[in-house]
């Protein structure tokens, strides 16, 4: 999977030097790590962020770097609001598209699903955030839900939910 600095350094002439990071997940951890660093008389610098890492958040890093020079630390706090951003609320959205898809008239069946909380084994596939299996009558009505108003709204309206989608077309076999 990119990194989402991918789209913000320009890897094959990235000169910088980047140290081992340290995730701290809790203010008081930081404020601990913080404190030894004031005792032992490190400079700190310090680059808010909200949501995604993009261009102009690397640059306050690496003024940050100049400000505390090569042996002080840069923190960076990636704060991502829950209400804002939210997988479970995006998994809750896209799993409401995937049934408006049952307002098809040629759709005999849909199921969806998600990856069941089963032992992982090589043979298992849970790269996927959801599922659907959808029946139909014939390749007419396979044809009718492809051009379908319903079909066509909800790639438009929730294609920002999904990185990929992989299709296996498959018929019955007697």
């Amino acid at each position: 999977m990119p990194s989402p600095l991918d789209n913000c350094i320009d890897w094959p002439h990235f000169t910088g030097n980047f140290s081992v990071m340290q995730i701290v997940s809790s203010v008081t951890a930081m404020q601990r790590i913080a404190r030894k660093w004031q005792r032992a008389g490190t400079r700190i610098g310090f680059v808010p962020t909200l949501g995604y890492l993009h261009a102009g958040h690397l640059s306050l890093v690496k003024r940050a770097r100049q400000a505390v020079g090569k042996t002080g630390k840069v923190v960076v706090s990636i704060y991502v609001n829950p209400t804002q951003f939210g997988p479970k609320e995006d998994l809750a959205k896209l799993i409401e598209g995937v049934k408006s898809l049952s307002n098809i008239e040629s759709i005999r069946q849909l199921h969806i699903g998600v990856p069941a909380e089963t032992e992982k084994r090589p043979v298992v596939d849970s790269s996927y955030a959801v599922s659907e299996l959808i029946f139909f009558d014939d390749l007419a009505g396979q044809k009718a839900y492809q051009e379908h108003p319903v079909h066509k709204k909800f790639a438009a309206d929730y294609a920002h939910l999904w990185e990929r989608v992989i299709v296996y077309d498959a018929m019955t076999v007697q």
